[in-house]
């Protein structure tokens, strides 16, 4: 199965205008639409609180939103599930099978990588030019965090693509 990763969906400019910019990073725009949409699934879904965080391509926090009520440790959490996205390439699932088989190599990924939360929840965002930054979602069970978060970059006209 290839990876989860997302390419610029032209036809859905209009709802999420600006998605990248020159810098070839996720824009501020489709980064809040993101993380607003997230948010808008979960609570239509019944979901606990979310905490839901866009990095740039550089890894730097571009938004970062936490419900009210949502625990402690979910905001960190999510920073982690998208860091480990954007830096393995690969999305929170493909990592997880890869943690889990590979138990070894996990803290030295920590040590090097910084916050890695190797789980469904975190996706690279993708265009066609490289990717462009991850997105980190948590809150409720894995499998629906990485619903939310796949659910939002279609909504906001992201797209599957190959493998980067």
């Amino acid at each position: 199965m290839s990876c989860l990763q997302y390419q610029l969906d032209t036809k859905r400019a209009i709802e999420c205008a600006g998605k990248v910019n020159p810098m070839n990073e996720v824009g501020l725009t489709s980064a809040l639409a993101l993380a607003q949409k997230v948010i808008e699934l979960g609570r239509s879904a019944g979901a606990p609180p979310l905490a839901v965080v866009i990095l740039d391509a550089r890894g730097r926090v571009k938004v970062s939103m936490a419900e009210d009520g949502v625990a402690a440790a979910m905001a960190p959490t999510a920073i982690g599930k998208a860091n480990a996205a954007l830096m393995m390439e690969t999305d929170g699932r493909t990592l997880s099978i890869s943690a889990a088989s590979n138990h070894f190599a996990l803290p030295g990924l920590v040590n090097l990588l910084g916050p890695f939360v190797p789980l469904p929840g975190g996706v690279p965002i993708v265009s066609g030019r490289g990717i462009i930054g991850a997105l980190g979602v948590t809150g409720d069970t894995a499998d629906n965090d990485e619903r939310f978060a796949l659910d939002a970059l279609a909504a906001c006209g992201f797209t599957d693509a190959a493998a980067v």
